[in-house]
């Protein structure tokens, strides 16, 4: 979970709900990755925007925590189009047989 606390200021903690049973991620940390005896590293974007100026501050917040994770900056603009555009208008469809991909 990152936090901002005051500008330039951020906090990082690691987000217990995605270690709930229900949560899929937790399935995986659960069964592959606790087996695994090699480092884990997360790549993911923000769930906040992050101006550019203080991506340093974020990146020292999540060492600081012992998070590691590399993350996908992205605009807001940029960010709202891939979800509501491609993710939600094609993937989302696509996975779920909403719409016939191949026009039989």
């Amino acid at each position: 979970r990152l936090e901002r606390i005051a500008e330039s200021e951020w906090t990082a903690v690691w987000d217990e709900e995605i270690a709930r049973p229900e949560v899929s991620i937790s399935r995986y940390l659960a069964v592959g990755v606790r087996k695994l005896n090699c480092p884990v590293l997360f790549i993911g974007s923000p769930h906040c925007f992050v101006p550019r100026a203080e991506r340093p501050a974020v990146e020292a917040a999540l060492a600081a925590a012992r998070i590691n994770c590399v993350c996908a900056y992205t605009e807001p603009s940029i960010a709202h189009r891939f979800y509501q555009g491609y993710c939600k208008g094609s993937l989302w469809p696509i996975m779920h047989n909403v719409i016939d991909v191949y026009n039989h």
